[in-house]
């Protein structure tokens, strides 16, 4: 194969895990939605645990290191942010539809 070929399939899948990435915030969002309604706290320690051993169980350490070093940092600030701005809800809403189709 190809350099050309190796990069376009790196293109390829690259497309494939930004959607994946804006399907999942989307569903991050309709949880913190959720949450609001009940007042439930956002950040629910066990299930970032459970969740997070899962995902390294997944994936070689070196990778599973740096996916994880991302979520932790990412998702917990992210859903803090959905519960105080609804405007900001509103928008991932709408990007997730533009990014789906």
């Amino acid at each position: 194969m190809s350099l050309a070929d190796l990069r376009k399939e790196i293109d390829a899948i690259d497309d494939i895990l930004v959607q994946a990435f804006a399907d999942r915030m989307d569903l991050v969002a309709q949880v913190a939605e959720e949450k609001k309604k009940i007042d439930k706290p956002v950040l629910d320690k066990g299930r970032e645990r459970d969740k997070l051993a899962d995902i390294a169980s997944k994936l070689p350490p070196d990778f599973s290191a740096v996916l994880l070093q991302n979520y932790i940092y990412l998702e917990p600030g992210y859903k803090e942010k959905l519960m105080r701005i609804p405007a900001f809800t509103k928008w991932l809403h709408e990007k997730g539809r533009y990014l789906n189709g």
